[in-house]
């Protein structure tokens, strides 16, 4: 764990502080984890900066890390903490048993959890966690994001085992805010690289290229007689099939009758309309289980162009894109190659559960 013994007396000094605001008995309906999270979400920006920095350390041990933070709380933690938790109707073994089930989740999910912490946003916080519980859920309603499986003890499911995967080797993605959803569409060939090592995350993508990500996940048929309108496109390009294929499917269109605009960046809200098209030409867009986030929360949302303010709401209200920061949509703004895996991962979950698409 290197400089976490160093660091870990200042993290339950910071637990001191936080917890004498939480009012456990107004919220009992919810989980001692739940609670204490968004109650952490409430303090000071350097509070929460310091803290995150200290969880780092914890959840990038992957084999151990979650135990030592369990166990470190028998360590440091006060008689005083003790009656204060136990005086709001909890003890020290509920706060361990919400603590372990940090365990189970993926490092994406943590990676998330750290980022909703550090920003204050206690709806991101309240919707993961939501999330997370339902994985396991077989009622039949769709989740917004993951998905479920039967889990083997590597972290596997027999659907992936089942999938031939391809090897990443990815250099840039470590420790980022969507390397989990890079890689698993990665392994699956849906996403390519730059290049072998660089996916390049935070880099812009064309509206071809997030049109080609698109066709090879649905595995888009083409249509052979029917003919492409679009000037820019030529039989030629490396997209031609690609976009053609988009196009015969009704999922895509030009910005105008006759241009595509094959190498303009592609916008985070020109993103979301073909993935709500997609999930409205399949009837299956209002089956999804609603995120509980609305774009008014957004203070930018009235940037959101006149033709996009329909997909941005319900791509909101499904979970289908996260802001790019707790306050900001950024809808006009150009999507980033990691916002658009993270897009993708939502829709091809969406599409797996409800038995939508083939992967095999």
């Amino acid at each position: 764990m290197g400089n976490k013994i160093k660091k870990v007396i200042t993290l339950f000094m910071l637990l001191a502080l936080i917890i004498s605001n939480i009012s456990f008995a107004e919220d009992i309906d919810k989980g001692a984890l739940e609670v204490f999270l968004e109650e952490l979400s409430n303090v000071s920006k350097e509070t929460r900066k310091n803290v995150v920095d200290i969880l780092k350390i914890y959840f990038n041990d992957d084999e151990n890390g979650i135990d030592e933070l369990v166990n470190d709380i028998d360590i440091f933690v006060t008689d005083e903490y003790i009656r204060l938790i136990e005086s709001k109707g909890y003890t020290l073994d509920d706060v361990k048993v919400e603590l372990s089930k940090l365990k189970s989740w993926t490092k994406e999910e943590k990676s998330k959890l750290l980022y909703y912490l550090e920003s204050g946003n206690i709806k991101g916080i309240r919707s993961l966690i939501n999330q997370i519980e339902e994985k396991g859920d077989t009622s039949g309603s769709i989740p917004s994001q993951g998905g479920s499986g039967n889990a083997k003890s590597d972290g596997t499911t027999r659907e992936e085992n089942q999938e031939k995967l391809l090897e990443v080797y990815f250099k840039d993605i470590e420790n980022h805010r969507y390397e989990e959803d890079i890689i698993y569409l990665a392994q699956r060939g849906i996403i390519e690289g730059r290049t072998k090592e660089i996916y390049d995350p935070d880099g812009n993508l064309t509206r071809a290229e997030f049109t080609t990500l698109i066709t090879r996940l649905l595995k888009l048929p083409l249509d052979e007689k029917s003919h492409l309108p679009f000037e820019d496109v030529k039989e030629d390009s490396w997209y031609y099939e690609f976009v053609k294929a988009a196009y015969d499917s009704k999922i895509i269109e030009g910005v105008n009758k006759t241009t595509f605009a094959p190498n303009r960046y592609i916008t985070r809200q020109e993103m979301v309309k073909i993935i709500v098209s997609i999930l409205e030409n399949k009837g299956i867009l209002h089956s999804i289980k609603p995120s509980g986030l609305d774009v008014a929360m957004y203070i930018d949302s009235n940037n959101i162009s006149d033709w996009a303010k329909e997909y941005l709401f319900y791509g909101v209200k499904y979970g289908l894109i996260e802001g790019r920061t707790e306050t900001e949509l950024a809808p006009r703004e150009f999507a980033l190659r990691g916002e658009a895996a993270n897009t993708i991962r939502r829709l091809y979950d969406i599409l797996k559960e409800t038995q939508n698409i083939i992967t095999n």
